[in-house]
């Protein structure tokens, strides 16, 4: 008996986890039919020119709707709740295309939803299934199918270098999901987001930009978009610990932030509360190129990168990971290690 509840469990793990073997990016159409929203709406996050093949495409296919009550609400809700950057995919993923008609997926919770929408989305998604059946989006998309097939495939060799089996090891948390790599072409920043079912079934996403193109235009990525892919990853395991930590780290944290807050500014970190989620996230992403085989050279000009980028304390976080890394008996988890790293935050001295 024990021998077969040791096989099932084997064969209900693997299951679950047999996307751990290979990643499959794709391009989300959602995404997609958000990015150009807001793209259409103006917004500069979403205005990344690069792929000239694509957003030609995009200008002239949607240039009628530009004045669309959609495009106008996308505006007022940046300018009014900062409605941008990760809010939008963070709604994107969180619809549901069905039929030519968008709606709120009724299968998932509304807790991992970015809460700049700030319960309003209903609203907007009235108008976002207006507009994508008056522009015909769904005929746009479809008309791209090659060149989104060349994205997926000249990406496909960087996604199956990644090892998910890391996450699950390291964080002692994996999602009881999976884990979805998106390309986007629209946006200069990349993302991560999750989404929650009413089972409590979570999907990751790393969603990445596209900054470089062939001599056709057709997008290319270079092999560091392997480290993007995992950092976005790295947010759905590090921002749970962020926030729940947070009221414990907040007023040293708070005093790091001021001493950095044109870096962060510059970076569209807006609150000390992000710069703690992204520092958990940029030492972990450089843990696991360590794990991967990454040389101390390496690894040390990353952590210099990122003290430049105004996370002052990441050198000593980052120790602070390998000491958790060789005491797995003791701290099984990176959550009952979160008091350690509280600690690196309180130690570190902002003069030195």
């Amino acid at each position: 008996m024990r021998k077969l509840i040791l096989i099932f469990l084997l064969i209900f793990n693997g299951n679950l986890f047999s996307q751990n073997k290979c990643l499959s990016p794709k391009v989300d159409e959602r995404i997609e039919l958000l990015s150009i929203v807001f793209r259409l709406a103006d917004s500069p996050e979403y205005k990344n020119n690069t792929i000239k093949r694509y957003t030609d495409s995009i200008d002239n296919y949607f240039k009628t709707y530009k004045n669309h009550s959609v495009i106008k609400m996308a505006s007022q809700f940046r300018d009014k709740n900062g409605v941008s950057f990760d809010a939008v995919p963070s709604l994107a993923i969180h619809i549901k295309i069905v039929n030519d008609s968008i709606k709120f997926n009724p299968t998932l919770t509304k807790n991992n939803l970015d809460d700049r929408w700030t319960k309003k989305e209903e609203d907007f998604i009235l108008l976002l299934d207006d507009f994508y059946r008056k522009s015909n989006f769904q005929n746009f998309f479809n008309q791209n199918q090659k060149f989104y097939e060349i994205a997926i495939n000249r990406f496909t060799k960087i996604s199956n270098s990644i090892n998910l089996l890391w996450f699950e090891h390291f964080f002692a948390c994996a999602p009881k999901g999976k884990y979805n790599v998106v390309l986007s072409f629209t946006n200069w920043g990349n993302y991560g987001p999750k989404i929650t079912n009413k089972s409590g079934i979570e999907d990751i996403y790393s969603i990445l930009s596209a900054n470089s193109t062939d001599s056709l235009g057709y997008p290319t990525y270079k092999t560091n978009k392997k480290q993007t892919l995992v950092h976005e990853f790295c947010h759905s395991f590090c921002n749970q610990l962020g926030e729940k930590y947070y009221p414990e780290m907040e007023s040293k944290a708070q005093e790091l932030y001021l001493s950095v807050l044109k870096l962060m500014n510059n970076q569209a970190y807006g609150s000390a509360q992000t710069m703690i989620n992204e520092i958990l996230v940029r030492a972990s992403t450089i843990k696991y190129l360590e794990d991967e085989g990454a040389n101390s050279q390496q690894i040390d000009k990353l952590l210099d990168n990122e003290e430049a980028k105004g996370f002052l304390w990441i050198r000593n976080l980052y120790q602070s990971l390998n000491v958790y890394s060789k005491n797995r008996k003791k701290y099984p988890t990176l959550d009952s290690y979160m008091n350690q790293i509280i600690k690196v935050q309180e130690e570190f001295s902002i003069e030195s």
